[in-house]
């Protein structure tokens, strides 16, 4: 699956490489080394399907330009295809499309969001490796494609500021049917695919260059709740900016500013709203000496600085996410070979299906069908083992963290092994249904999870 990931953000790849080998914004990135065979044999076919017998370095490099879309991967409308999102995006920047109206008055508006910050870490060493006109690029690049991801899952940039990027997760839709939840799960998507971004795509590229300064990211996630935000018009008449006020968008900020380089730090009220336990979060800390110069761990558990108010000691938890474990609950990271999984979502006769995990949540008391089909071809039988793990808070009070196993024999109709694997949603939280094949000789030979939030 990783490899797909790859092949996902190949432009990013050449965009970066052909930047790292000259110092000319206008020559074509067709001609990068590292590509310039793959992508030559790709004009190549794609000019004898149309008839052209050749053309001049200028025409190949027009016609590369123009054909662009058809070699590369528009990153973006796929991320959007495979989580089953269909609404159109905004690709505005600036204020968010909900609050724009405000633009003409001086009203003030609650109005729940999830807020973003992201950053570039280790840029300093860009300067110190290459000319500007260099650093522009993979710096543009970067955030060019963090800007698409963060689209990819209805997220709002709100603002550029220089490598740093700010984005609200919201929608008066989610608000209305009650899935503020969803705005949760799509930041936390969003922060996740950007790491994987940096870590598959990005660094291969740029290397270290024998510096301590790793080039990466650091991210800050936050909610805020209705009653804890208000969006308004700052400034005067040709100098004005709307945008939220709260204590919750300005912990986002030193989130990020706490996070490590390639880590994502996510705040309390974004946990609660997940429903996370401390499976995929941990506690920020340090090695610090003491004055015998031993070693110990510091733990940072309250964003800082954590102030005195009116008496009263501010200690708001903050939490490194896990994104390495949640990537492989994700597709590009879920290890699945010919397994695919159809989850139907029953309550009051509606049903509604879902083809791609945790891309939105669903509801207590729902009934579940995970309906899976397994391609291999007739003759041996197979079976199915499942494994139902429950995770967060609330499952822990209720003792529902047991595993649940559920076996089922496969049948193979319409050229391919089927089965079926019933459930409930009853925990608000990250829920996982592990999903095995077995073959006649009771040894496993592929395997995935179907992951799903629960409100």
């Amino acid at each position: 699956m990783s490899k797909q990931f790859k092949d996902l953000f190949g432009r990013a790849r050449i965009d970066v490489n052909s930047g790292m080998k000259t110092d000319s914004l206008r020559k074509s990135q067709v001609f990068a080394d590292s590509q310039q065979k793959a992508i030559s044999e790709s004009l190549k076919k794609a000019m004898r399907n149309d008839g052209s017998d050749s053309l001049s370095t200028a025409g190949i490099e027009k016609y590369a330009e123009d054909t662009m879309p058809t070699i590369f991967h528009d990153v973006k409308s796929e991320l959007r295809r495979t989580f089953c999102k269909k609404n159109e995006v905004n690709e505005a920047i600036g204020c968010h499309p909900d609050f724009d109206n405000l633009k003409l008055n001086d009203e003030l508006r609650n109005g729940y969001a999830v807020t973003m910050f992201f950053d570039i870490a280790g840029s300093t060493k860009l300067g110190k490796t290459y000319p500007p006109a260099v650093v522009f690029n993979i710096k543009n690049t970067i955030i060019r494609y963090v800007i698409e991801i963060i689209q990819a899952f209805d997220g709002h940039v709100h603002r550029i500021m220089g490598d740093a990027v700010m984005a609200f997760f919201r929608s008066e839709v989610k608000s209305r049917d009650g899935k503020k939840i969803d705005s949760a799960i799509d930041a936390i998507n969003a922060g996740v695919y950007i790491l994987e971004f940096m870590e598959q795509v990005i660094r291969p590229e740029l290397g270290d260059h024998g510096s301590e300064e790793r080039i990466g990211v650091r991210l800050g996630i936050d909610y805020a709740k209705d009653e804890e935000i208000v969006w308004g018009n700052y400034g005067v008449s040709g100098a004005f900016e709307v945008t939220a006020t709260s204590y919750h968008v300005d912990v986002a900020a030193k989130l990020q500013q706490a996070a490590d380089t390639d880590t994502i730090m996510i705040g309390e009220n974004l946990k609660s709203l997940l429903g996370l336990g401390m499976e995929y979060l941990s506690p920020k800390w340090k090695w610090v000496e003491d004055e015998d110069g031993k070693k110990f761990k510091r733990y940072y558990r309250h964003v800082r600085p954590n102030y005195r108010v009116r008496g009263s000691q501010i200690n708001y938890e903050q939490y490194v996410f896990n994104s390495e474990a949640y990537f492989k609950f994700l597709p590009y990271g879920i290890e699945s070979r010919n397994i695919s999984v159809k989850l139907t979502a029953t309550e009051n006769n509606v049903e509604k299906h879902f083809y791609c995990p945790c891309s939105e949540s669903l509801d207590k008391g729902m009934s579940l069908n995970f309906h899976v089909t397994f391609n291999a071809p007739s003759g041996q039988p197979y079976t199915v083992k499942a494994v139902k793990k429950n995770t967060g808070p609330e499952a822990e009070r209720n003792l529902a963290l047991k595993e649940v196993k559920k076996d089922r024999i496969m049948n193979f109709y319409a050229g391919q092994w089927h089965a079926d694997i019933s459930e409930s949603t009853s925990y608000h939280g990250l829920h996982h249904m592990e999903i095995k094949i077995f073959d006649s000789h009771d040894t496993e030979i592929d395997r995935t999870v179907f992951s799903i939030f629960i409100n």
